[in-house]
């Protein structure tokens, strides 16, 4: 009887240990979603792809791509922050789609992701045609002050990273300019071509091969470093003796409540992704300017960001 008994009570807690064992498993122990806002086949697109393509094998487990696209971004961001925080849905948080946080239109703010790591940073290049009588950035201020309000700049969106940069030139630089929106920074890099604008608000990988063959000229990066891209190109602050830093960045984020280990172990594979030669090579050829940034310094850069860009916003009429 009493070896009966003893049988019985090894049998339950046999089973009892093989019912709960999964509640303890080591993260992670199944395939990983990674949420991209914007659609397939794009820049964004392109860069996680290989980005989780090179964290793989440190992940130990598949990475699965999911394009959310609509809202501008806002779809996919919000299902990223509404996500169950156990690490199996993280996503590409986007500083393009945080702009519109500042907005009236989406219900989320800077608070409800736990920011992992940068994954890359292009700043905004000055540019006019290669004809322009403006050399320098001094030069174009300079002009702005003589004709306040007459010389055209343009952006990628009302409230976009271009726009918003241009805001905070003008009031750095104490300069009005006419904002002239365009879908995207593609058509404003046609207008100035064509001589129908007198200023435009490109990356460096989009003004890199016009400056090359001398169409375009570039004045000054919104950024506290020179671009990679454009390294003969200097600072706002070299330029001009004002620091202006907009960047449009991309990172890896979740949900808030994120685990410190499940976190540690998303930043590690990520962190070494980063470094891989064959992700490096393909970031350098399709122009990502990558940037590192670890979690505590994302964390209180979008902070700071948050609060300047949400007064510039407000300057131009744009914050909620």
């Amino acid at each position: 009887m009493i070896r009966r008994s003893a049988l019985a009570l090894f049998a339950a807690t046999a089973a009892l240990s093989t019912f709960v064992a999964p509640a303890f498993a080591q993260y992670p122990d199944r395939q990983v979603t990674l949420i991209v806002p914007p659609a397939a086949g794009g820049g964004t697109d392109t860069l996680y792809r290989a980005l989780a393509r090179a964290a793989e094998p440190h992940l130990g487990k598949p990475i699965v791509v999911l394009n959310r696209p609509g809202a501008g971004g806002g779809l996919g961001t919000g299902e990223i922050s509404r996500a169950k925080p156990d690490g199996y849905t993280i996503g590409a948080v986007l500083q393009q789609v945080h702009l519109g946080i500042m907005t009236p239109e989406l219900n989320y703010k800077h608070t409800d992701f736990t920011y992992l790591m940068m994954v890359n940073a292009d700043p905004m290049a000055v540019t006019v045609r290669g004809d322009s009588p403006w050399k320098s950035m001094r030069d174009l201020i300079e002009a702005a002050r003589a004709s306040p309000g007459k010389i055209s700049v343009g952006n990628c969106g009302s409230g976009c990273i271009s726009d918003i940069a241009t805001g905070m030139i003008e009031r750095e630089a104490k300069v009005k300019f006419i904002h002239v929106p365009f879908n995207g920074h593609s058509p404003g890099r046609t207008a100035i071509l064509g001589g129908h604008l007198d200023v435009m608000m490109l990356t460096p990988t989009e003004a890199i091969e016009f400056v090359n063959n001398g169409q375009l000229r570039v004045l000054a990066v919104t950024d506290d470093k020179r671009s990679t891209i454009l390294p003969a190109v200097p600072t706002m602050q070299e330029a001009a003796g004002f620091a202006v830093n907009a960047v449009g960045w991309r990172a890896i984020g979740g949900p808030p409540g994120l685990p410190r280990d499940v976190q540690a172990k998303v930043i590690d594979a990520f962190t070494k992704a980063m470094a891989d030669k064959e992700f490096v090579a393909f970031a350098a050829k399709a122009g990502f300017e990558l940037r590192s940034m670890d979690a505590a310094q994302m964390q209180a850069f979008v902070a700071k960001e948050n609060t300047e860009w949400r007064q510039v916003m407000g300057e131009l009429g744009l914050a909620k």
